[in-house]
């Protein structure tokens, strides 16, 4: 059957598109079309000198009609396989043994018999029929199984239709619970984020009032020190009189320091110290039901964790950022942080009335087209390879995606090349507003020091408060 249909392709290269039948002694024009030499022959006799190709309407001379032996030769053998092939068929049709064409089919053997096989003792208790008869048979029962396996198309159909709204349903429920997890934690977010500006603006009121209160503490005491200082001065000039000038209006001189009182006023008002002590209490009730809501949540998570990832295998886990770093897991005690300058230790950020940083720190990373990541997913890998942050620091145990990762150490980088290379424009201001190059230089220690084993929420909360830092005039 495959011979067959190979013979009729070659067929098909070698049929003339005049007369539609295989060249007869092929010849070939200058346009390089192949025609019978009869065929070409008759269109060439209507025409002087040149006639057009019938194919491709090319001018070519009549003289210029030259034989293809190549397309001989193949036409001969397509003519060759075409004579075996139909001797075959009719081999095929004859009974190798009597030599006798077939007429029969026997259904119980599965084969075509002549008249002599059909005779046969071999097949005389078989059921045998024509084989027109057995193939119309056939026929009919190939359009009931044809009718069957449409049923079963129209069927596979539907259950594939469900499925893929089953699958649709499903990831329509996936993207809901997304925007549902990113809204709810929004807004837990922006909760905590107004409680900390309240207590932040309380802090910020209390340190103004506290430093008002000192000023005018100052200024009461000053007077009476001065007056102090007067009194004193004129008993020791007193004392070092003669006699009789010594006794001069000496009881005088003396009972004006006997009534000497120093007038002590309060340094702090007790309203302010009860205001601090309420926003103190306030703090540490905040701080109490985070940290409950803090360990709760995670001794959940590590339950759901487990039965989450009971079922995924580690290259899963790996490519979708599920995997946990145990070896970067974050130390749970506090520890003071070393500092590199002196020996000094810190716990936390610099002091924001001192050391604040300067809200053009942020804006250089904005310039250098560094785009800080919005989807914080899992703790940052402290800078040079130092250890873990202390208990002070929040963190996420889900392992950074490798884009996230290289956000991140881009914006990082940018941040420490500000406290390497500051404009010297830059410096000055900085300067005058911090009080000298001293301050300049302890502004950048500090938050060096507090950069250097930071994670991703402490560089959040970094541009959070030189944005507020930058507003209060710091």
């Amino acid at each position: 059957m495959a011979s067959g249909q190979f013979v009729n392709k070659l067929q098909e290269e070698v049929i003339c598109p005049i007369c539609l039948d295989i060249l007869q002694k092929p010849v070939t024009i200058d346009c390089g079309h192949n025609f019978c030499l009869k065929c070409i022959t008759q269109i060439g006799e209507t025409s002087c000198g040149f006639f057009k190709c019938p194919l491709c309407k090319t001018s070519v001379r009549k003289n210029a009609i030259r034989f293809n032996s190549l397309l001989r030769n193949l036409v001969e053998k397509i003519q060759a396989l075409q004579a075996s092939e139909v001797q075959s068929k009719r081999k095929e049709a004859t009974c190798p043994r009597h030599q006798e064409m077939f007429h029969y089919f026997c259904e119980d053997d599965g084969k075509f018999l002549c008249f002599v096989c059909r005779e046969s003792k071999d097949h005389k208790s078989h059921n045998v029929s024509l084989i027109e008869e057995a193939a119309q048979n056939y026929q009919g029962q190939i359009q009931e199984q044809i009718q069957v396996l449409q049923q079963k198309e129209k069927e596979t159909v539907q259950v594939k239709a469900q499925g893929v709204h089953r699958v649709d349903v499903f990831t329509d429920q996936v993207e809901h619970e997304k925007q549902r997890i990113l809204t709810e934690f929004e807004l837990l977010h922006q909760v905590l984020e107004e409680e900390k500006n309240f207590l932040l603006s309380r802090i910020y009121w209390l340190g103004h009032e506290g430093t008002e209160a000192g000023k005018h503490y100052v200024a009461s005491t000053e007077p009476q020190l001065n007056n102090l200082k007067k009194l004193i001065d004129s008993l020791k000039t007193k004392q070092n009189m003669p006699p009789r000038q010594l006794l001069e209006d000496i009881k005088v001189v003396l009972c004006r320091s006997e009534e000497f009182q120093f007038l002590n006023p309060t340094p702090v008002p007790l309203e302010l110290e009860k205001k601090l002590s309420e926003a103190k209490s306030r703090h540490d009730s905040i701080t109490g039901s985070l940290k409950k809501f803090k360990d709760q949540l995670q001794a959940d998570r590590k339950k759901d964790e487990n039965r989450f990832f009971k079922s995924m295998n580690k290259n899963d886990m790996k490519s979708w950022g599920l995997l946990q770093k145990n070896n970067h897991k974050m130390n749970k005690t506090s520890e003071p942080r070393s500092s590199s300058a002196g020996g000094r230790t810190t716990s936390g950020p610099p002091n924001h009335h001192s050391l604040a940083p300067s809200h053009s720190l942020f804006r250089a990373s904005s310039a250098g087209k560094v785009t800080f990541p919005v989807c914080l997913l899992a703790s940052y890998d402290e800078i040079s390879g130092q250890g873990a942050s202390s208990q002070d620091t929040k963190t996420f145990d889900a392992a950074l995606s490798e884009e996230l990762h290289a956000a991140l150490s881009e914006w990082l980088t940018a941040i420490r090349a500000w406290f390497r290379e500051v404009p010297s424009s830059q410096a000055s201001s900085e300067n005058t507003r911090s009080g000298g190059a001293t301050r300049t230089s302890e502004h950048r220690v500090a938050l060096s020091e507090w950069l250097r084993p930071t994670t991703v929420l402490d560089l959040v909360e970094l541009g959070r408060r030189s944005g507020e830092w930058e507003g209060s005039g710091y």
